[in-house]
């Protein structure tokens, strides 16, 4: 996403920082977490920060929330967009874009709603 961003994407992009700042500080890490620290350490947090803010994950993150919303309920900020978050880096090994296809989206909220054992 590029350009002029409205208010729900703007806290939205927020919720997205704040998640990959909580992945980052977690006392047991997981595969996504560290993942994502090798990420950073090769390319720099302001990198990867102008990267989300630049990329098409959140417009997925968005488009996917009200069939969550709707079936889960749990918060936006705190369950849907960490775990959509940690979803993506395990599905994708993280690209340099941060970009999210409709059909990485679409396996992504699957995943979250029916998750397989």
């Amino acid at each position: 996403m590029k350009g002029n961003y409205d208010e729900n994407t703007v806290n939205s992009l927020l919720c997205l920082w704040e998640a990959v700042l909580d992945l980052r500080s977690m006392k047991e890490p997981n595969k996504a977490s560290e993942l994502l620290e090798n990420f950073i350490a090769c390319w720099g947090t302001a990198t990867v920060r102008d990267l989300i803010v630049s990329s098409s994950l959140i417009d997925q993150i968005e488009k996917h929330w009200p069939a969550y919303e709707e079936k889960v309920g749990d918060p936006f900020d705190w369950e849907y967009v960490p775990a959509f978050l940690n979803e993506y880096i395990i599905r994708t090994n993280l690209s340099y874009t941060f970009d999210c296809s409709d059909e990485q989206g679409e396996a992504i909220i699957e995943q979250i709603l029916c998750p397989s054992t």
